[in-house]
């Protein structure tokens, strides 16, 4: 119908300006911070922390690509031996192109920016104290760190597509996990009913008066 494809492109359109907005703050924000890192942690540390982010961004790509080819009929036989994470695990195949546009578009682009932003600051730090030239140093850091974010990217895009549904499922334990520590406050009902049942009509029947 026309109205519902019209709804549709309107949801479509929200949610971009929304992601993109999103990627904006949480990149500036980022990166404000990653600055701030490198140019006063020590290289020693700094390595390590731009590898936790390289792989960050590599297991965002993963969730994305897992939650897009995984399929229902496994998770659904899993959901109906309830089995524990099988029933949160669907919700990732059935919101795949939300959750495929928060992890490779949002998650992953932010985690490649940082990884430039301290790579650059970490070159930075590398050139003061060992006298370099920091353009030729500073552009070798940011090439060997997209080139470890791609190749992670290349290699584990075949486990994600192999193993969608294992990682689907893991990702719905996660979840379930995460809802009984923190678990969502329940709506009051409408119309204001508490739950209990109403006696009034039962006792204006049985009252002799």
């Amino acid at each position: 119908m026309p109205g519902n494809s019209t709804a549709k492109r309107s949801s479509r359109i929200v949610s971009a300006f929304i992601l993109g907005i999103s990627a904006l703050v949480l990149s500036f924000a980022l990166n404000f911070f990653s600055d701030r890192v490198s140019l006063n942690l020590s290289p020693y540390l700094g390595i390590p922390f731009l590898l936790v982010v390289i792989i960050l961004g590599v297991a965002a790509d993963v969730v994305g690509i897992a939650s897009a080819r995984a399929r229902e009929p496994a998770l659904i036989s899993m959901a109906s031996r309830k089995i524990k994470g099988a029933r949160e695990s669907l919700w990732f195949v059935r919101n795949a192109d939300k959750v495929s546009s928060l992890a490779n578009d949002l998650l992953g682009d932010v985690c490649a920016t940082v990884a430039g932003g301290l790579a650059v600051g970490l070159s930075f730090r590398f050139a003061g104290s060992a006298g370099l030239d920091r353009p030729v140093l500073s552009a070798l850091a940011v090439g060997l760190a997209a080139a470890l974010a791609v190749g992670g990217k290349a290699l584990m895009k075949g486990i994600g597509l192999k193993c969608a549904e294992s990682i689907v499922y893991r990702l719905g334990l996660i979840s379930g996990v995460l809802r009984g520590v923190f678990p969502r406050p329940r709506s009051p009902e409408k119309g204001g009913r508490t739950g209990r049942p109403n006696t009034s009509r039962r006792r204006r029947r049985n009252d002799p008066s």
